[in-house]
């Protein structure tokens, strides 16, 4: 095949990627979870990497997120922290493993905070 046709076949599957497919960020998601024994009850996850999705056009609400966190989050958790992954499927298959970060500090807290934390970590 000369240059020409060569290029012209790429220009094709350039415009058909264009046209029918988008990428979208996935670093603005972000999530609360518990933590126990910290002054707060809830940090926000997200991923830390510039990740991209690209998927058909108008599907991305199609997707599912999945936090599988390693265990019960226990303070001190510093920020940057791995904390667990997220899952991203489409269509019921898993599309995107990321690692998911802690986008906060989670501090101690006081003596009462852990003792009823403790507490509730028995009967979970």
């Amino acid at each position: 095949e000369s240059p020409d046709v060569r290029t012209a076949e790429t220009e094709k599957l350039l415009d058909y990627g264009f046209r029918f497919f988008e990428t979208q960020s996935v670093n603005d998601i972000s999530h609360q979870v518990p933590v126990y024994k910290s002054k707060q009850a809830n940090i926000k996850v997200g991923v830390s990497d510039t990740s991209f999705l690209t998927l058909p056009r108008n599907q991305f609400k199609y997707t599912t997120q999945t936090i599988n966190l390693a265990g019960d989050l226990i303070a001190p958790i510093n920020k940057g922290d791995q904390v667990g992954t997220l899952v991203i499927s489409f269509s019921d298959e898993d599309i995107a493993t990321l690692p998911l970060i802690a986008l906060e500090d989670a501090t101690e807290g006081g003596i009462f905070t852990k003792m009823i934390d403790t507490i509730k970590l028995m009967f979970r």
